[in-house]
């Protein structure tokens, strides 16, 4: 899906083809913060598998370019190429009650558990604790690609292109303060792009490592 593909529909929307009220860079603009704003609420819809190295301890960082930690999946030996044993997600209270003082037992290359908050969506722990030498598998949710030109091709997938003309139609007609009929239309296209992407927590817990959370929203 092309950032073109997204403007010429605005455009249309708008009766403002020749982007005479709203120029290309303010529609740059608007595509940036709707695919960001779906995948603050939709994780995976910029999700990417990559490999990382730990660090030594129990407690490790997604790399750089994440907004969260989606899963943690295997080891991946000393190399980052060799593929080892699964990592299995646990609640931190498994980890105190079955592995008492896990974060300081003696480090190791390879992990078997990691567990994960919410409350810190770019930190986990890693059980036993990493000896700084192993590398992991891990699924990640990434902050999207501005777009700059035209023709750049958007992160999402385009099953989000409905979603994308609603929050920018909403952009569009929000900064128009003076008028009311402006104001009433943004606010329609707000509430569409809300309800078309369903609650946020509802759809967060879809895409959590988080086992406490999981087990909570479905009743367990």
């Amino acid at each position: 899906m092309l950032a073109s593909d997204i403007i010429s529909e605005v455009n249309k929307q708008l009766n403002d083809v020749g982007q005479v009220t709203w120029d290309e860079a303010s529609l740059f603009n608007y595509i940036d913060s709707a695919q960001q704003m779906i995948v603050s609420i939709r994780p995976d819809a910029n999700s990417q598998v990559t490999v990382m190295q730990m660090v030594a301890g129990a407690l490790q960082s997604a790399p750089a370019n994440s907004i969260r930690l989606l899963d943690v999946t295997r080891n991946m030996g000393s190399d980052g190429l060799t593929a080892g044993r699964q990592v299995l997600a646990c609640t931190e209270e498994a980890l105190d009650l079955f592995s008492f003082n896990y974060t300081t037992a003696a480090q190791v290359a390879a992990v078997k558990n990691f567990t994960y908050d919410d409350r810190a969506p770019r930190t986990f722990y890693v059980d036993p604790p990493s000896d700084g030498t192993g590398y992991l598998e891990v699924k990640i949710s990434i902050v999207p690609t501005a777009i700059t030109a035209p023709g750049n091709t958007l992160d999402l997938r385009d099953i989000y292109k409905s979603h994308i003309v609603q929050w920018c139609m909403y952009r569009a007609y929000a900064i128009e303060f003076d008028s009311r009929t402006s104001q009433n239309r943004a606010a329609i296209h707000e509430a569409s792009f809300y309800q078309m992407m369903g609650q946020k927590f509802q759809r967060d817990v879809l895409f959590t490592p988080s086992v406490e959370t999981q087990e909570n929203a479905s009743g367990g």
